[in-house]
């Protein structure tokens, strides 16, 4: 059985990450956030997302961030689900690359060398 969390608020883009995880997988921890409680923004959400936004994903001890990278990672991490997203035809090879918080994010390659460009 996974090991996934996923962290999301009603109503928010995490719907699609939680619709994408029923399709793939058996069992997953949902965390319901309150943004009028603030609790994204509480640290012990922060340690998972330092940007305090939702959707947020857990798998195991990999931290994905940003609604497309989640969808990406999934479809790559339960192709035997057989998710109808063309992840290769899309050019968006698995890597990563992570913020000086830990973080991880799933990034195509254009992503990522952008991504390197601009810390230069």
């Amino acid at each position: 059985m996974p090991n996934i969390t996923l962290y999301h608020v009603s109503p928010s883009l995490s719907f699609v990450v939680l619709w994408m995880l029923e399709e793939l997988v058996e069992h997953c921890d949902i965390k319901l956030l309150s943004l009028s409680k603030g609790e994204c923004c509480q640290s012990d959400y922060l340690a998972i997302n330092p940007m305090g936004k939702v959707p947020a994903l857990k798998h195991g001890d990999t931290v994905i961030i940003e609604l497309a990278a989640i969808c990406t990672y999934l479809a790559g991490e339960f192709p035997k689900a057989k998710p109808n997203v063309p992840v290769a035809a899309l050019g968006a090879p698995r890597e990563t690359a992570h913020d000086n918080h830990g973080t991880y994010r799933l990034c195509s390659r254009p992503a990522l060398e952008s991504h390197h460009k601009d810390l230069r």
